[in-house]
């Protein structure tokens, strides 16, 4: 294997794992977004989960994966929660911006375990909380 083989083999693992984490995210959302607009009426419910909000996520995992710093990766996740927490308020769209927001933190720090844990609880609350709401 020359150079050239080499690069591209590691372009194509590296897209790879953008792409996974791009399906992850948005499976997730999509099926926090289900489980959030169960039991309510249909002219109630919002669509699925927004493409503004998977975009969103995924912006913030590929900044936490590009720092290196670990105050740097603090400041960023704490300001991302903060803006998803005052535009969730806003845009209904954005009505799962701050657990999608940790979510994004946890697989953009490289918790994949702890993201897959978050996904799992995150699904069972709102699949056990009182319909409507």
């Amino acid at each position: 294997m020359d150079a050239g083989d080499e690069e591209l083999v590691s372009l194509f693992q590296g897209a790879t794992e953008w792409l996974t984490l791009l399906i992850l995210l948005a499976l997730t959302l999509q099926l926090w977004a289900w489980a959030a607009d169960r039991g309510l009426r249909p002219a109630d419910r919002g669509g699925r989960s927004g493409w503004l909000l998977v975009l969103l996520s995924f912006g913030l995992v590929v900044v936490m994966r590009l720092l290196h710093a670990e105050w740097t990766m603090a400041l960023v996740l704490c300001g991302s929660l903060l803006v998803a927490g005052l535009l969730s308020r806003m845009v209904h769209d954005l009505r799962l911006g701050v657990p999608a927001m940790l979510l994004a933190g946890l697989l953009g720090l490289g918790h994949v375990l702890s993201a897959i844990v978050l996904a799992l609880l995150g699904t069972l609350v709102l699949l056990l909380s009182r319909p409507g709401r």
